[in-house]
């Protein structure tokens, strides 16, 4: 199964786009790439500029901020089948958190091509 038959099927088992059509699932599938991470690595940055949605395939992210105090405060533990940065994404296109993988995790990146 390819990367984008795979990101078809998740958006269908999971629910996430339940108002498409499959038209609409198609293109979404055709602008959707996996990226993997190893525990511990940096998915995104806080302060970093938002340029596309990022889903949980798999794996485990914590969302952590850093406070005044340069101390790191973990705000969320999101498992797998579930978007991350969706607000930003919305908002002020800024990450207001950092995300860092806590085990092995990858990563459905849908860009906004067309």
């Amino acid at each position: 199964m390819t990367a984008k038959e795979q990101a078809r099927m998740l958006y269908d088992l999971h629910g996430s786009f339940p108002l498409l059509t499959k038209q609409e699932l198609d293109l979404v599938a055709a602008n959707t790439y996996e990226i993997r991470y190893k525990p511990g690595d940096i998915i995104f940055k806080e302060h970093s500029l938002t340029s596309h949605l990022l889903f949980i395939q798999d794996g485990l992210v914590k969302i952590v901020r850093e406070n005044n105090n340069k101390q790191t405060i973990i705000v969320r533990i999101m498992p797998a089948a579930n978007f991350v940065g969706l607000m930003s994404l919305l908002g002020n296109r800024v990450y207001d958190f950092t995300a860092v993988a806590i085990e092995p995790t990858t990563i459905l990146t849908i860009h906004n091509d067309t």
